[in-house]
């Protein structure tokens, strides 16, 4: 087997002193999917059927924004342990490492900790499972998905990114979230 690029041999040392494997997702807009051989059918269908050119639907910004999400999150990460992940050799995309700001490092904080993982705003309260069987939870992680992406793009405090979305949220996507409790919501994996 060829190792390069591969992450084999450090899953393969994590498990030797731990039982679970955790991930975590920034999740990106759905107008950011690039074109993937999964999605190529539903983008060709629905440009024919609202007449639009295909490649002008969709651009090569999708893939920018989600190379410059990837850096940010690398570079912060350095910058908070002092090394890249085990599975990064190289720090992602320029732009992206040098948009690193303060409030970049308390998210790759919050995803690397499994201890912060409850009650913490920056992870989400639900599974990706739990997402697609239910379009209320759906709803509320986008609302928050334009929080955290303030957060990370412009550097903005997770409170004052959420003050500035609520408002301007004319579905009152926050004031149903609470009055629901779903920021009390536990995330169960």
């Amino acid at each position: 087997m060829q190792n390069e690029g591969c992450k084999y041999e450090q899953i393969q040392e994590y498990f030797m002193s731990h039982t679970k494997l955790g991930y975590s997702i920034f999740v990106q807009s759905p107008l950011s999917q690039p074109i993937v051989h999964r999605n190529k059918d539903y983008y060709e269908q629905f440009a024919a059927e609202n007449h639009v050119d295909l490649k002008n639907y969709t651009t090569e910004q999708g893939i920018k924004d989600i190379k410059k999400v990837e850096g940010i999150l690398i570079e912060a990460y350095r910058k908070s342990y002092g090394h890249f992940p085990k599975w990064n050799k190289v720090g992602g995309s320029i732009e992206g490492q040098q948009r690193v700001m303060k409030h970049n490092i308390n998210i790759v904080k919050s995803f690397s900790n499994p201890q912060l993982f409850e009650m913490n705003p920056i992870v989400s309260r639900s599974t990706i499972r739990e997402l697609s069987d239910n379009p209320t939870y759906e709803g509320f992680e986008s609302f928050l998905h334009a929080v955290r992406m303030c957060v990370l793009l412009f550097g903005m405090d997770y409170y004052e990114a959420l003050k500035f979305h609520n408002e301007h949220d004319s579905f009152g996507w926050y004031h149903r979230m609470c009055s629901e409790g779903y920021m009390n919501k536990k995330l169960i994996v």
